[in-house]
């Protein structure tokens, strides 16, 4: 009886992963109308709820690859020359992508052609708390800790505090680049991964000649310059 629900709870959790990835094709779809519209306020909504979307899908995936329900099988390479990974179930009967902080191509690279059909979809925040509760402790806290700043980190800040939590729970990061605002901040475009998996995408920001932020040790940590 306990193998059975625990089965079945695994299933509910591959069919939640399937409906978040949905909602976050849907979220980008509304985002980039809002854009065209010029509406920058819905824009800026549904980019959020979309970041929101696509990291808890990370995470769930690789929870359940740890615990055998989601094996990966393939990378792939998309459109735009993206590497993914292909994870699948035993029976093949769900595959998931993920983007992989690796850039090299390696020889078995299979075309990744997008679905890029998304329904309307009104329950999407019941499907995340009920993927949240399922996570593990330590994937909780890093949902929680990433999504509380809004996917932004700023130094002599609460959320500077943030950076270092990250680092102990194993969280890597990469700086894809930065610039100068307003001559006043430097402002970070990171890339957060496990291990080889890309789960968000992050900006940190440094004012001006207070410090700068480095990723020479594979985490992101903000440095003093005084």
């Amino acid at each position: 009886m306990g193998e059975h629900r625990k089965r079945e709870g695994n299933m509910k959790e591959l069919d939640y992963i399937r409906e978040i990835n949905n909602a976050a094709k849907y979220c980008g779809k509304i985002k980039q109308k809002a854009y065209e519209e010029s509406d920058y306020n819905k824009c800026d909504f549904y980019k959020k709820e979309q970041n929101k979307l696509y990291l808890l899908k990370s995470l769930s995936i690789l929870h359940l690859e740890e615990i055998g329900i989601l094996t990966k099988t393939q990378k792939q390479k998309d459109a735009n020359g993206t590497i993914l990974e292909l994870y699948s179930s035993n029976d093949n009967q769900y595959n998931f992508h993920l983007i992989s902080s690796q850039k090299e191509e390696g020889e078995n690279i299979g075309e990744y052609i997008s679905n890029r059909q998304a329904r309307p979809i009104s329950r999407y925040y019941t499907y995340i708390r009920n993927l949240i509760r399922m996570l593990p402790e330590k994937y909780k806290k890093i949902y929680d800790i990433i999504t509380r700043f809004d996917f932004q980190f700023k130094a002599y800040s609460e959320s500077e505090d943030a950076l270092p939590l990250l680092k102990e729970y194993g969280i890597g990061g990469t700086i894809r680049k930065s610039r100068e605002v307003d001559y006043l901040w430097e402002y970070y475009y990171c890339d957060l991964h496990i291990n080889d998996i890309q789960i968000c995408k992050v900006t940190a920001i440094v004012e001006d000649g207070d410090g700068y932020l480095d990723d020479e040790s594979g985490h992101l940590v903000f440095e003093d310059s005084h």
